[in-house]
């Protein structure tokens, strides 16, 4: 049978996979959106001129709020707040990263980027629960 003492060891472990594996998925997420939101607007293969007026003012603002959003994503993973991860999933994916998935070319990543926002937000919350756990089965 197993020992109370193995469950602990079991779920301590996975808590820190869950979070090694959610702080990971969340800045890789983070930087890529970041990285393809540069290509947007200054290196953007779908406009006449990219970085010369290529793109109009609205993109740069929307973009804007996208990178501070990407920031805010890699700053929840860095610290472990799923919730906040969530929130900026929300706001990034449901205006622009849905959008971007049904685009055929390169800037489909960014809505991939998006989704593994709350990938990360879901490992960061395992493992929240699996700490939880070995607190519950030390007391």
């Amino acid at each position: 049978m197993p020992t109370s003492e193995g469950n602990g060891l079991a779920l301590a472990m996975m808590a820190r996979l869950f979070l090694v594996l959610g702080r990971l998925a969340g800045l890789l997420a983070a930087l890529s959106a970041i990285a393809l939101y540069a290509v947007l607007v200054f290196f953007n293969p779908y406009v006449s001129s990219p970085g010369q007026g290529g793109t109009d003012v609205t993109t740069h603002v929307v973009v804007a709020l996208m990178v501070v959003l990407a920031l805010t994503a890699a700053w929840a993973s860095l610290y472990g707040k799923p919730l906040v991860l969530v929130l900026t999933f929300l706001l990034s994916f449901v205006p622009f990263g849905l959008y971007m998935l049904g685009t055929p070319g390169v800037f489909f990543w960014i809505g991939v980027a998006d989704l593994l926002y709350l990938l990360a937000a879901l490992l960061l919350a395992g493992a929240n629960l699996s700490a939880l756990g070995v607190r519950r089965g030390n007391e």
